[in-house]
Formats: C-alpha cells, structure tokens, sequence
C-alpha cells in the first residue's frame, strides 16, 4: 500500500509544482464554499479530520470524530465540477459510515470590478448507502447559491445562502453563511466565519469559526479551524485539521 501512495505522490509531483493558477478549496470553512469550479481535467480532494464536543438540553455529553471528512471535485467543463464526499463517523457509542454525497457546482457568473463570482450547488445525500446507524431512509437535497467578491487586496468575502431537506421530513431547512478572508501573506491566509441553519421545525443553530490556511504550492494547502456555538441548539464546539490537494488526470 505505502508503495503505491509513493508512486502517486511521484506522478502527481510536477502537477503539484507546475501549476499557474492558485487552488481555490471549500474548506476549512464550515459554512460557506467559494464560488470557483475546479477546471476542467483537475480533480481535487479535500480532507482531514472534525471533532466536535456538544452537551444537549438534557445534560448528555457527546463527542463525534468524523474522518477523513473527504470530498472529490472533478471539473467536468470551464463553469461545471461533480463533487462525491464521504465520511466515517463515531461518537463514543457507534461508528459507521454515512451515506453517499454526490452534487454539482455551475459557475453563473465571473467576478468583475462591479459584481461577485456566482455559482449554485446543488448536491443528493443518497439513501442506504451507508452503515445502518448513520444511514437516510429517503434522498437529502441540497441547494446553496454561492458568491465571493474580492473587496480588497487584503479581504476577500464569500456568502452563502441555501436550502436542505433531511430523511423523510418535509419542512425545509434554510442555511446561510458569511466568511471574511484576509490574506496575511500570498501563502498564508486567516478567516472567520459566521454561519448557521434556521428549520422550520426546530430552535436555530447559529456558529462562529476561524482558523488559517497555508498555500505550500499553488496545487496543495493545509488548514486548521475551530468554532464554537452561538445558540443553544448549536454544537457547544469543535476543532478540525486538514488538506486540499489538486492534480491534473487530462487537459491543458
């Protein structure tokens, strides 16, 4: 197994070194993604680890590892990728794999002096594709509308703004998201984030995270984050670690 990764990494080098354009990830952030599609004949993965520590309204302690937190974007053509993510999930009493996450994202428009990058994702949490504990009985849709703006050359601000259905309840559950991106240096950047879910079922969730990003090579970056609730009904926090990784499989 080590030598085959070896072999990977080897081939994938010079596409990791080579690159002219800066790799763009939907992490670390929690609640928002940028409105940039992974171009076309690159597939770039993004991955590490969450943990998160919550205690409820009736005073049960919980905490949940979800690893390796993955996501595949493939770029398909100039404004389109396919995303597949998958996760393994154990909380102290289980362990499992949920379902699969397949999804899309268009590009719609491209940042100008005046207007904001925008691009919709949509994406199917799909039924029984993952271990018993964890698994939905019924397809999970989502659809966020995503824009990101450079407002200076040091501040970069992305919102998001979606809607979610989950398992086999009709009542919608409306997402939002704002992130303020400072660039630190041309490598390292820091963000925080506000972001959060509103059902029209139960209490709002509202959060805040923060964290840093550093560009090793225009194909690869590494991140760290933590957040922490703002409401009752919120995770109490959680800490997460990880990496974005683009290489080229066909293409210019």
């Amino acid at each position: 197994m080590i030598k085959y990764l070896l072999l990977l990494c080897a081939f994938s080098l010079p596409n990791i070194l080579l690159a002219q354009d800066n790799i763009s990830p939907d992490r670390p952030g929690e609640g928002t993604n940028a409105a940039t599609v992974v171009a076309p004949g690159r597939f770039q993965l993004e991955s590490g680890f969450y943990y998160q520590h919550d205690v409820n309204q009736e005073g049960k302690e919980t905490t949940t590892l979800l690893i390796p937190n993955a996501l595949l974007r493939v770029g398909l053509f100039r404004n389109m990728e396919v995303r597949f993510g998958k996760n393994y999930i154990s909380d102290g009493e289980q362990a499992g794999a949920d379902g699969w996450v397949i999804g899309t994202k268009i590009g719609i428009l491209q940042e100008t002096a005046d207007a904001p990058a925008l691009a919709l994702q949509t994406q199917l949490t799909l039924p029984k594709t993952g271990s018993k504990e964890y698994r939905n009985a019924y397809t999970q849709p989502t659809i966020v509308l995503l824009a990101s703006k450079k407002v200076a050359p040091f501040l970069g601000i992305t919102t998001n703004l979606g809607v979610e259905w989950q398992d086999d309840d009709p009542r919608a559950r409306y997402t939002y998201g704002l992130s303020f991106d400072f660039s630190i240096t041309d490598a390292l950047t820091a963000f925080i984030e506000l972001y959060g879910t509103m059902p029209e079922k139960n209490a709002d969730e509202h959060l805040l995270d923060y964290g840093l990003s550093y560009r090793f090579a225009p194909n690869f970056q590494l991140d760290m984050s933590s957040g922490s609730a703002l409401s009752d009904a919120a995770t109490d926090y959680f800490v997460s670690m990880g990496l974005a990784w683009r290489f080229k499989v066909w293409g210019k």
